[in-house]
């Protein structure tokens, strides 16, 4: 379909998941933005009737509480729609005709995706060729709701581009976009998208850096020490993995099969254990992630200033050989962008083993690039591509080398024998294998990204549910020794002063995501519905079962 290069603003397709999704609470905005003013119009006036038509339902009940459960739930539904300011116009990119509306989250939701088709046919235009995923969809509800601002690195706003004209924008300076028009309230033509260089730009599916590769470049500088502790806990907590799956499987680690819980779901209860055992005290998988992502300084200032000339977005964070906090499973595709390829060509598409043939090829041709210990320890072939760059005596390399796996530090020492108990790593291939031998899929065939981020989703939810229950037992604690103030948010004992998210050492995050324009962040927000339904007694397990990037689903 005309939008499978891009990020679908609506990731379900199946009427019956509409009411799969949780809905948006109140207070929560979010911005739209279309190709001219008649399509902004038209949405707007929808909007103000349904706000209207949903303050009526809210007074005629006088308020949201019912004996019906499911007439509850519209109530709520209804009063998140009305609340707050009414939607406005945008005109910041007017000039680019982009023109916006800021609007309730709650509202948008229910007028132009609950009262619309979702349905996408295969043969028509509009089918993408992803599959239906409810918490799919609640990720990119989530990434439009949230703005860190600019000047907090917070990137730019991502927002929502109504892409119902066959082209994205009409000639700079008309008035507006004249082509021929669909309907603008038509879910299925949302399309993800940030404010950016003066327009809105909409998301297309991107390619993650994976690795790095530089040659005649110096590197003089280690890895910073509590990005050294870091790695050291990564290939520690890989070992732990390692060998509780051999337990599981009877062996000794060396007749390990495929089978078994996913690579993911795994580093995942490693994440969660962390931070269960952190309570606020401080440990390698604490530390923050820069902007940039992990790594040596000279590796930092490459991302770092490639990320500023590529004003397109085509990069936008560190590369995975330097994701120590939450290691992928490794993908079957690459792209590889030289201008050493054989053939004379500027890129190549790469299968995963004709990737580590290249890598070996390159590293004899004086290239050197950082290796993600996970790969070293758990994936078929990659013992191979180490041992070459470790065991190259060119003085680039070697430097090269030392500063991301220190010489004195003990992390090659561990590597060895971590890879001498564990030799089949961790999808039980032979050793030798791995060379032009597609990988088997872990159990459950997850994409690596997309079982990425559910699981750092997943873990978001986690991390939020374990501090209100540690806050409802102290208060509970309090309550029975008669100690309790009524300084503690007065209604709702559990739930956090604005601001304060972050203040109570629970640092075990893939990524931080502040508030909206009211100051509330996504942890203080779901943090407190999860209280306010645990005071009802019977609703938590429906809060706990999954809970995203400021980036948007892939």
């Amino acid at each position: 379909g005309r939008f499978s290069g891009y990020v679908p603003f609506v990731q379900i397709h199946e009427e019956e998941h509409k009411r799969a999704v949780r809905p948006p609470r109140q207070g929560k905005i979010m911005r739209v933005y279309y190709g001219s003013r008649e399509e902004r119009e038209t949405v707007l006036n929808h909007l103000m009737s349904a706000r209207e038509e949903a303050a009526a339902k809210v007074d005629a009940a006088g308020g949201t509480e019912s004996d019906d459960p499911e007439e509850e739930k519209q109530l709520v539904a209804a009063a998140a729609a009305s609340g707050g300011r009414p939607p406005h116009q945008i005109d910041d990119f007017g000039n680019n005709n982009c023109w916006g509306i800021e609007c309730a989250q709650a509202l948008f939701w229910d007028v132009c995706v609950l009262r619309g088709p979702i349905e996408r046919d295969p043969d028509s235009d509009l089918c993408t060729g992803r599959p239906s995923v409810p918490p799919f969809q609640e990720m990119n509800l989530e990434s439009v709701r949230y703005y860190r601002g600019r000047d907090d690195d917070g990137g730019p706003r991502a927002v929502i581009w109504q892409a119902s004209r066959p082209f994205l924008f009409g000639a700079k300076g008309s008035d507006d976009n004249k082509d021929a028009v669909t309907d603008p309230l038509d879910p299925r033509t949302l399309l993800m998208a940030y404010e950016e260089n003066g327009r809105v730009t909409p998301v297309v599916s991107d390619l993650d850096c994976f690795i790095v590769g530089t040659r005649g470049v110096k590197y003089n500088d280690p890895l910073p020490s509590d990005q050294l502790e870091l790695l050291k806990w990564c290939i520690a907590e890989a070992e732990g993995i390692l060998e509780r799956k051999a337990q599981e499987e009877g062996g000794d680690g060396k007749e390990q099969g495929g089978a078994g819980v996913s690579w993911t779901s795994r580093w995942l209860d490693v994440l969660k254990r962390t931070a269960s055992a952190a309570s606020g005290a401080s440990n390698a998988a604490t530390i923050p992630i820069p902007r940039f992502g992990f790594g040596d300084p000279t590796s930092y200032y490459i991302m770092e200033h490639g990320i500023g000339r590529l004003t397109n977005g085509a990069v936008r964070h560190g590369a995975e050989c330097f994701n120590y906090k939450f290691p992928q499973e490794i993908d079957d595709q690459f792209l590889v962008i030289s201008d050493t390829l054989p053939g004379n060509v500027p890129w190549k598409y790469v299968s995963e083993p004709e990737l580590r043939e290249l890598l070996c090829r390159k590293i004899d041709e004086g290239f050197t690039f950082p290796i993600n210990p996970k790969w070293v320890l758990c994936d078929p072939g990659w013992k191979k591509v180490y041992d070459r760059l470790v065991g190259s005596d060119h003085p680039d390399l070697r430097k090269s080398v030392d500063a991301w796996f220190p010489p004195k530090s003990g992390v090659r020492e561990k590597i060895e024998e971590v890879c001498a108990r564990y030799p089949r790593g961790f999808s039980g291939e032979e050793p030798g294998r791995g060379d032009g031998v597609a990988k088997p899929q872990a159990a459950g065939g997850d994409c690596s990204t997309e079982a990425m981020d559910m699981a750092e989703r997943e873990l978001r939810r986690y991390v939020v549910l374990q501090r209100a229950k540690r806050k409802l037992r102290v208060v509970l604690l309090l309550r029975r020794c008669g100690m309790v103030g009524s300084r503690i948010n007065d209604s709702d004992p559990t739930k956090e002063e604005d601001g304060d998210a972050e203040g109570n050492g629970e640092n075990i995050k893939v990524e931080k995501k502040e508030g909206n324009s009211e100051g509330e962040t996504e942890e203080e927000h779901s943090e407190g519905g999860k209280d306010e339904e645990d005071s009802k007694g019977d609703k938590e397990k429906e809060h706990s079962d999954v809970d995203t990037s400021n980036e948007c689903t892939r």
